[in-house]
């Protein structure tokens, strides 16, 4: 069954914690991977709360273009990465499967916290229709997977099951988490990437 709730996350009103109304300097690198740099604009402040489907760039003078998460791969603005992604949350009453591939879903911007290379760390903002407040989906993503592992639960913390199974290369990594030795996402990701095998 699908979930109508990450698809509404996904077409709705998605903005970062520093939204501001202005441009800020960044860039932006297109699907031939060119880099194209000037300022980025892609969200209306607070209380308006709302993340545009498709960012303004300008890169001289006044006239601004639009594009989409299926027209670039990535962008900055002001020191914060995104890029794009083809995400697809599937769900039954058991779990919830984060798609991504080519084709399936839709494509998104996600924000950038870690790109390592070996585990890469990235966060899916919205906002809580209820509540108004800012909120977000943290994400675990290996560079050859076709998917995403959903790191917490809320205020509930980890998801310890998930990632004890996601992470069964790493033996040590896995008995912290099952020991409770380890509770944030970035401790998840420098645990890992010192396993034997990831170091490089």
């Amino acid at each position: 069954m699908r979930s109508f709730f990450l698809m509404r996350m996904l077409t709705g009103n998605l903005f970062m914690v520093n939204a501001q109304n202005d441009y800020k300097p960044g860039f932006v690198v297109t699907n031939n991977g060119d880099t194209l740099r000037g300022k980025v604009k892609d969200r209306i402040a607070y209380p308006s709360a709302e993340k545009f489907d498709k960012i303004r760039f300008k890169s001289h003078g006044f006239i601004s273009r639009k594009y989409s998460a299926d027209q670039i791969s990535a962008y900055r603005s002001g020191s914060i990465d995104y890029e794009s992604h083809w995400l697809d949350l599937q769900r039954n009453r058991f779990r919830e499967k984060y798609i991504s591939r080519k084709g399936e879903g839709r494509q998104v911007f996600l924000l950038v916290n870690v790109r390592s290379g070996v585990l890469n760390y990235y966060s899916l903002e919205y906002i809580n229709q209820e509540s108004g407040m800012i909120e977000s989906v943290p994400l675990f993503k290996r560079p050859n997977d076709d998917y995403f592992v959903r790191v917490t639960q809320g205020v509930l913390g980890l998801k310890r099951k998930l990632l004890v199974e996601y992470f069964s290369d790493c033996p040590e990594l896995r008995e912290m988490i099952k020991a409770g030795k380890i509770s944030t996402p970035n401790e998840i990701v420098r645990q890992y990437n010192g396993c034997p095998g990831n170091v490089k």
